[in-house]
Protein backbone atom coordinates (compact mmCIF):
# COMPACT_ATOMS: atom_id res chain seq x y z
CA UNK A 1 0.00 0.00 0.00
CA UNK A 2 1.34 3.49 -0.78
CA UNK A 3 0.02 6.63 -0.22
CA UNK A 4 0.81 10.69 -0.18
CA UNK A 5 3.96 11.53 1.25
CA UNK A 6 5.94 14.91 1.17
CA UNK A 7 9.66 14.99 0.18
CA UNK A 8 11.99 18.01 1.21
CA UNK A 9 8.59 20.61 0.09
CA UNK A 10 7.39 18.21 -2.77
CA UNK A 11 4.69 16.12 -3.09
CA UNK A 12 4.76 12.56 -4.38
CA UNK A 13 1.70 10.45 -4.95
CA UNK A 14 2.10 6.70 -5.51
CA UNK A 15 0.19 5.00 -8.24
CA UNK A 16 -2.09 3.24 -6.07
CA UNK A 17 -3.72 5.55 -3.41
CA UNK A 18 -5.86 5.14 -0.35
CA UNK A 19 -8.92 8.05 0.25
CA UNK A 20 -11.73 8.02 3.12
CA UNK A 21 -14.54 9.83 1.91
CA UNK A 22 -12.65 11.06 -1.22
CA UNK A 23 -9.95 12.51 0.74
CA UNK A 24 -6.61 10.99 0.27
CA UNK A 25 -4.65 9.31 3.19
CA UNK A 26 -1.52 8.58 4.20
CA UNK A 27 -0.34 5.13 4.47
CA UNK A 28 -0.44 4.89 8.01
CA UNK A 29 -3.87 6.35 8.26
CA UNK A 30 -5.15 4.00 5.62
CA UNK A 31 -3.73 0.84 7.43
CA UNK A 32 -5.17 1.88 11.06
CA UNK A 33 -7.70 -0.99 12.80
CA UNK A 34 -10.20 1.15 12.86
CA UNK A 35 -11.19 1.60 9.23
CA UNK A 36 -12.93 -1.04 7.46
CA UNK A 37 -12.40 -1.54 3.87
CA UNK A 38 -16.01 0.19 3.67
CA UNK A 39 -14.90 3.16 3.93
CA UNK A 40 -11.91 2.91 2.23
CA UNK A 41 -11.61 3.35 -1.79
CA UNK A 42 -8.67 2.38 -3.38
CA UNK A 43 -7.85 3.90 -7.01
CA UNK A 44 -4.93 4.51 -9.50
CA UNK A 45 -3.91 8.09 -9.87
CA UNK A 46 -0.75 9.31 -11.99
CA UNK A 47 2.12 10.79 -9.55
CA UNK A 48 1.66 14.53 -8.51
CA UNK A 49 4.23 17.00 -7.23
CA UNK A 50 5.84 20.65 -7.74
CA UNK A 51 8.41 21.92 -9.48
CA UNK A 52 11.86 21.92 -7.94
CA UNK A 53 12.40 25.18 -6.05
CA UNK A 54 16.19 26.54 -4.94
CA UNK A 55 14.77 28.20 -1.84
CA UNK A 56 12.59 26.25 0.91
CA UNK A 57 9.68 28.32 0.82
CA UNK A 58 9.43 28.12 4.56
CA UNK A 59 12.98 29.81 4.53
CA UNK A 60 11.35 32.80 2.16
CA UNK A 61 8.69 33.17 4.78
CA UNK A 62 11.19 33.33 8.00
CA UNK A 63 13.80 34.70 6.04
CA UNK A 64 12.25 37.26 3.09
CA UNK A 65 13.30 41.02 4.25
CA UNK A 66 16.98 39.14 4.85
CA UNK A 67 16.60 37.68 1.39
CA UNK A 68 15.61 41.04 -0.17
CA UNK A 69 17.99 42.90 1.00
CA UNK A 70 21.28 40.71 0.14
CA UNK A 71 20.21 40.35 -2.97
CA UNK A 72 20.25 44.40 -3.14
CA UNK A 73 19.40 45.21 -6.97
CA UNK A 74 20.13 41.72 -8.50
CA UNK A 75 16.49 41.39 -6.84
CA UNK A 76 14.72 44.45 -8.24
CA UNK A 77 12.26 42.79 -10.86
CA UNK A 78 11.13 39.98 -7.76
CA UNK A 79 7.21 40.73 -6.70
CA UNK A 80 8.54 41.06 -3.19
CA UNK A 81 5.21 42.19 -1.81
CA UNK A 82 3.14 39.34 -3.82
CA UNK A 83 5.86 37.00 -2.03
CA UNK A 84 5.07 37.71 0.96
CA UNK A 85 1.00 38.28 0.94
CA UNK A 86 1.08 34.50 -0.83
CA UNK A 87 3.24 33.34 2.34
CA UNK A 88 1.26 34.13 4.51
CA UNK A 89 -2.09 32.89 2.93
CA UNK A 90 0.16 29.40 2.26
CA UNK A 91 0.82 29.36 5.90
CA UNK A 92 -2.76 30.23 7.02
CA UNK A 93 -4.64 27.57 4.65
CA UNK A 94 -1.68 24.65 6.06
CA UNK A 95 -2.58 25.36 8.81
CA UNK A 96 -6.29 24.97 7.92
CA UNK A 97 -5.98 21.93 5.96
CA UNK A 98 -4.28 19.98 9.13
CA UNK A 99 -6.66 20.69 11.25
CA UNK A 100 -9.46 19.76 9.12
CA UNK A 101 -7.84 16.32 8.34
CA UNK A 102 -7.43 16.18 12.38
CA UNK A 103 -11.32 16.43 12.25
CA UNK A 104 -11.42 14.20 9.71
CA UNK A 105 -9.44 11.11 11.23
CA UNK A 106 -11.39 12.03 14.67
CA UNK A 107 -14.50 11.94 12.58
CA UNK A 108 -13.46 8.26 11.15
CA UNK A 109 -12.89 6.84 14.06
CA UNK A 110 -16.21 7.77 15.76
CA UNK A 111 -17.58 6.11 12.49
CA UNK A 112 -15.80 3.12 13.54
CA UNK A 113 -16.90 2.74 16.63
CA UNK A 114 -20.50 3.26 15.63
CA UNK A 115 -20.07 1.04 13.28
CA UNK A 116 -19.02 -1.62 14.93
CA UNK A 117 -21.48 -0.96 17.85
CA UNK A 118 -23.99 -1.95 15.15
CA UNK A 119 -25.44 2.00 16.05
CA UNK A 120 -26.94 4.40 13.34
CA UNK A 121 -23.69 5.70 11.76
CA UNK A 122 -25.55 7.26 8.55
CA UNK A 123 -25.79 11.55 10.05
CA UNK A 124 -22.14 10.66 11.10
CA UNK A 125 -20.90 9.51 7.52
CA UNK A 126 -22.64 12.48 5.62
CA UNK A 127 -20.87 15.07 8.00
CA UNK A 128 -16.98 13.44 7.22
CA UNK A 129 -17.87 13.58 3.35
CA UNK A 130 -19.17 17.09 4.09
CA UNK A 131 -15.74 17.10 5.75
CA UNK A 132 -14.14 15.52 2.89
CA UNK A 133 -15.64 18.63 0.17
CA UNK A 134 -14.21 21.18 2.43
CA UNK A 135 -10.69 20.03 2.60
CA UNK A 136 -10.85 19.15 -0.81
CA UNK A 137 -11.95 23.12 -1.96
CA UNK A 138 -9.42 24.04 0.83
CA UNK A 139 -6.38 22.11 -0.70
CA UNK A 140 -7.46 23.33 -4.25
CA UNK A 141 -7.20 27.05 -2.46
CA UNK A 142 -3.45 25.91 -1.20
CA UNK A 143 -2.75 24.47 -4.30
CA UNK A 144 -3.23 27.74 -6.30
CA UNK A 145 -1.65 29.67 -4.18
CA UNK A 146 1.67 27.46 -4.14
CA UNK A 147 1.44 27.54 -7.94
CA UNK A 148 1.71 31.82 -8.07
CA UNK A 149 3.76 31.27 -5.28
CA UNK A 150 6.71 28.32 -7.27
CA UNK A 151 6.66 30.86 -10.47
CA UNK A 152 7.77 34.04 -8.10
CA UNK A 153 10.46 31.73 -6.03
CA UNK A 154 11.65 30.45 -9.26
CA UNK A 155 12.67 33.90 -10.83
CA UNK A 156 14.59 34.73 -7.38
CA UNK A 157 18.08 35.03 -8.08
CA UNK A 158 21.24 32.88 -6.05
CA UNK A 159 22.13 34.53 -3.17
CA UNK A 160 25.71 36.11 -3.59
CA UNK A 161 28.53 35.12 -1.07
CA UNK A 162 28.83 37.36 1.64
CA UNK A 163 32.46 38.54 0.59
CA UNK A 164 30.79 39.86 -2.54
CA UNK A 165 30.74 43.47 -2.08
CA UNK A 166 27.41 45.38 -3.19
CA UNK A 167 28.33 47.63 -6.49
CA UNK A 168 25.94 49.15 -9.17
CA UNK A 169 28.31 48.76 -12.14
CA UNK A 170 31.19 46.73 -13.77
CA UNK A 171 33.53 49.56 -12.69
CA UNK A 172 32.88 48.22 -8.97
CA UNK A 173 33.62 45.04 -9.76
CA UNK A 174 36.88 43.40 -7.83
CA UNK A 175 39.85 41.93 -9.64
CA UNK A 176 40.77 38.85 -7.30
CA UNK A 177 43.59 37.48 -10.15
CA UNK A 178 45.08 38.33 -13.38
CA UNK A 179 47.41 36.59 -15.65
CA UNK A 180 49.28 37.79 -18.65
CA UNK A 181 49.87 41.16 -20.22
CA UNK A 182 47.45 43.05 -22.26
CA UNK A 183 49.23 43.57 -25.90
CA UNK A 184 49.51 46.51 -27.12
CA UNK A 185 48.72 47.14 -30.92
CA UNK A 186 50.62 49.86 -33.67
CA UNK A 187 48.12 49.69 -35.58
CA UNK A 188 43.62 49.05 -34.56
CA UNK A 189 43.68 45.28 -34.10
CA UNK A 190 41.78 43.07 -36.69
CA UNK A 191 38.53 41.31 -35.66
CA UNK A 192 38.43 37.36 -35.30
CA UNK A 193 35.25 37.36 -38.10
CA UNK A 194 37.52 39.08 -40.34
CA UNK A 195 40.26 37.03 -39.48
CA UNK A 196 38.83 33.76 -40.04
CA UNK A 197 37.35 34.48 -42.97
CA UNK A 198 40.53 35.65 -44.73
CA UNK A 199 42.20 32.40 -43.48
CA UNK A 200 39.46 30.08 -45.08
CA UNK A 201 38.18 28.98 -41.54
CA UNK A 202 35.16 30.81 -40.62
CA UNK A 203 32.28 31.14 -42.99
CA UNK A 204 29.27 32.97 -41.96
CA UNK A 205 27.63 33.88 -44.97
CA UNK A 206 27.48 30.41 -46.02
CA UNK A 207 25.54 29.02 -42.47
CA UNK A 208 23.09 32.31 -42.96
CA UNK A 209 22.07 30.22 -46.15
CA UNK A 210 22.11 27.53 -44.85
CA UNK A 211 20.65 27.97 -41.20
CA UNK A 212 20.25 31.93 -40.16
CA UNK A 213 22.11 35.01 -38.35
CA UNK A 214 24.04 33.94 -35.76
CA UNK A 215 25.61 30.50 -37.43
CA UNK A 216 29.43 30.16 -38.18
CA UNK A 217 30.84 27.19 -40.45
CA UNK A 218 34.41 25.68 -39.25
CA UNK A 219 36.29 24.56 -42.10
CA UNK A 220 39.96 23.44 -42.39
CA UNK A 221 42.14 24.33 -39.69
CA UNK A 222 39.02 25.82 -38.02
CA UNK A 223 37.30 22.60 -37.68
CA UNK A 224 40.16 20.92 -36.81
CA UNK A 225 40.78 22.89 -33.84
CA UNK A 226 37.82 22.93 -32.04
CA UNK A 227 37.85 19.15 -32.33
CA UNK A 228 41.44 18.87 -30.91
CA UNK A 229 40.61 21.57 -27.96
CA UNK A 230 37.60 19.35 -27.25
CA UNK A 231 39.88 16.12 -27.24
CA UNK A 232 42.40 17.86 -24.95
CA UNK A 233 40.00 19.29 -22.68
CA UNK A 234 38.35 15.76 -22.01
CA UNK A 235 41.26 13.82 -22.16
CA UNK A 236 43.14 16.05 -19.65
CA UNK A 237 39.80 15.73 -16.70
CA UNK A 238 39.11 12.11 -17.05
CA UNK A 239 43.24 10.80 -17.30
CA UNK A 240 44.47 13.42 -14.40
CA UNK A 241 41.63 14.97 -12.42
CA UNK A 242 39.27 12.44 -11.78
CA UNK A 243 36.38 13.63 -13.92
CA UNK A 244 34.19 10.80 -15.10
CA UNK A 245 33.22 11.77 -18.87
CA UNK A 246 29.16 12.25 -19.80
CA UNK A 247 27.69 12.50 -23.50
CA UNK A 248 24.07 13.53 -22.78
CA UNK A 249 21.35 13.90 -24.55
CA UNK A 250 21.04 17.52 -26.50
CA UNK A 251 17.61 17.70 -25.72
CA UNK A 252 15.78 17.68 -22.15
CA UNK A 253 12.52 18.30 -21.08
CA UNK A 254 10.32 20.98 -18.78
CA UNK A 255 11.53 19.74 -15.57
CA UNK A 256 15.55 19.66 -16.80
CA UNK A 257 15.70 23.24 -17.32
CA UNK A 258 13.27 24.26 -14.06
CA UNK A 259 15.68 22.14 -12.11
CA UNK A 260 19.02 24.28 -13.36
CA UNK A 261 17.00 27.63 -13.32
CA UNK A 262 16.67 28.55 -17.16
CA UNK A 263 12.94 28.08 -16.33
CA UNK A 264 10.37 30.22 -16.62
CA UNK A 265 13.10 33.41 -16.85
CA UNK A 266 15.10 32.52 -19.88
CA UNK A 267 12.07 30.70 -21.99
CA UNK A 268 12.44 33.28 -24.74
CA UNK A 269 15.95 32.62 -25.22
CA UNK A 270 15.44 29.27 -25.35
CA UNK A 271 14.64 26.28 -28.57
CA UNK A 272 11.92 24.37 -28.46
CA UNK A 273 10.08 21.74 -30.08
CA UNK A 274 7.13 22.84 -31.83
CA UNK A 275 5.62 19.64 -31.29
CA UNK A 276 6.58 18.52 -27.78
CA UNK A 277 7.78 20.02 -24.72
CA UNK A 278 11.30 19.51 -25.40
CA UNK A 279 13.97 22.15 -25.76
CA UNK A 280 17.48 22.04 -27.08
CA UNK A 281 19.72 22.63 -23.77
CA UNK A 282 21.58 25.98 -24.21
CA UNK A 283 24.71 24.98 -21.95
CA UNK A 284 25.98 20.99 -20.97
CA UNK A 285 25.32 22.18 -17.28
CA UNK A 286 21.84 21.57 -17.81
CA UNK A 287 21.93 17.46 -18.81
CA UNK A 288 24.53 17.27 -16.71
CA UNK A 289 23.29 18.99 -13.60
CA UNK A 290 20.10 17.14 -13.76
CA UNK A 291 21.37 13.60 -13.92
CA UNK A 292 20.52 12.90 -10.16
CA UNK A 293 17.64 15.21 -9.76
CA UNK A 294 15.12 13.43 -7.23
CA UNK A 295 18.21 11.63 -5.72
CA UNK A 296 19.13 11.29 -2.67
CA UNK A 297 22.96 10.47 -3.20
CA UNK A 298 25.28 8.30 -0.04
CA UNK A 299 27.57 10.88 1.02
CA UNK A 300 30.02 8.30 0.87
CA UNK A 301 29.53 8.07 -2.74
CA UNK A 302 30.79 11.87 -2.88
CA UNK A 303 32.12 13.63 -4.59
CA UNK A 304 31.00 12.76 -8.11
CA UNK A 305 32.92 14.77 -10.81
CA UNK A 306 31.36 14.62 -14.31
CA UNK A 307 32.65 16.35 -17.14
CA UNK A 308 30.97 16.74 -21.14
CA UNK A 309 31.12 18.53 -24.29
CA UNK A 310 28.13 19.74 -26.02
CA UNK A 311 26.77 21.69 -28.64
CA UNK A 312 24.47 24.39 -27.17
CA UNK A 313 21.23 26.35 -28.57
CA UNK A 314 20.66 30.22 -27.59
CA UNK A 315 18.23 32.10 -29.84
CA UNK A 316 19.61 35.55 -27.80
CA UNK A 317 16.16 37.02 -28.66
CA UNK A 318 16.32 39.91 -26.36
CA UNK A 319 17.98 42.93 -27.48
CA UNK A 320 21.93 42.08 -25.54
CA UNK A 321 23.86 41.30 -27.78
CA UNK A 322 21.95 41.95 -31.32
CA UNK A 323 24.75 44.30 -32.80
CA UNK A 324 27.41 41.76 -31.48
CA UNK A 325 29.09 39.67 -35.03
CA UNK A 326 31.26 36.77 -34.65
CA UNK A 327 30.94 34.05 -32.72
CA UNK A 328 30.34 35.69 -28.73
CA UNK A 329 26.74 35.52 -29.26
CA UNK A 330 26.18 32.86 -31.92
CA UNK A 331 22.81 30.62 -31.71
CA UNK A 332 24.96 27.52 -32.14
CA UNK A 333 28.10 27.29 -29.45
CA UNK A 334 29.92 24.63 -27.61
CA UNK A 335 30.55 24.44 -24.18
CA UNK A 336 32.98 22.41 -22.25
CA UNK A 337 31.74 21.65 -18.90
CA UNK A 338 32.91 20.62 -15.34
CA UNK A 339 30.50 19.25 -12.30
CA UNK A 340 31.68 18.29 -9.26
CA UNK A 341 28.60 17.27 -6.19
CA UNK A 342 29.67 17.32 -2.83
CA UNK A 343 28.82 17.74 0.45
CA UNK A 344 27.73 21.23 0.86
CA UNK A 345 29.70 22.45 4.19
CA UNK A 346 31.47 25.82 4.03
CA UNK A 347 35.19 23.55 4.00
CA UNK A 348 34.17 21.65 0.94
CA UNK A 349 33.33 24.51 -1.30
CA UNK A 350 36.58 26.16 -0.29
CA UNK A 351 38.62 22.79 -0.94
CA UNK A 352 36.56 22.66 -4.66
CA UNK A 353 36.72 26.41 -5.48
CA UNK A 354 40.63 25.60 -4.52
CA UNK A 355 40.81 22.87 -6.85
CA UNK A 356 39.15 24.88 -9.49
CA UNK A 357 41.56 27.54 -9.50
CA UNK A 358 44.30 24.92 -9.41
CA UNK A 359 43.29 23.44 -12.87
CA UNK A 360 43.25 27.21 -14.15
CA UNK A 361 46.86 27.61 -13.06
CA UNK A 362 47.59 24.16 -14.51
CA UNK A 363 46.03 25.86 -17.68
CA UNK A 364 47.95 28.71 -17.91
CA UNK A 365 51.09 26.51 -16.80
CA UNK A 366 50.78 24.43 -20.22
CA UNK A 367 50.10 27.74 -22.44
CA UNK A 368 53.66 28.63 -20.68
CA UNK A 369 55.22 25.75 -21.85
CA UNK A 370 53.82 25.76 -25.36
CA UNK A 371 55.05 29.13 -25.73
CA UNK A 372 51.02 30.15 -26.59
CA UNK A 373 51.76 33.45 -24.57
CA UNK A 374 53.99 34.68 -27.41
CA UNK A 375 50.81 34.52 -29.78
CA UNK A 376 49.19 37.65 -29.12
CA UNK A 377 45.15 37.93 -28.74
CA UNK A 378 42.93 39.38 -31.43
CA UNK A 379 40.61 41.70 -29.57
CA UNK A 380 37.64 42.72 -31.45
CA UNK A 381 36.57 46.46 -32.19
CA UNK A 382 33.36 45.64 -29.75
Amino acid sequence: MCGLIRVGGIRYRTHVSWSLFGVPLSTGLATRRSLTPRHLDVRFQPPIGRRPLMYDLRDLRDNLDPIKSRLGTRGREVQWDTLRKLLEERRGLTVQVEQLRADLKKGSDEVATLKRQKLPSDAAVAAMKQLGERIAEVEAALRNIEDNLDEIALRIPNLPHESVPAGTGPEQNVEVRRWGVPPTFSTPPQTHWDIGERLGILDFDRAAKIAGARFAVLTGDGARLERALINFMLDLHTTEHGYREVLPPFMVNRSAMTGTGQLPKFEEDLFRLRDEDYFLIPTAEVPVTNLHRDEILSESALPIRYTAYTPCFRREAGSYGKDTRGLIRASLRRSAFLLTKGVEEKENIIQSTDRLLALIDEEENFQKTTRMQNVRPLYGNN
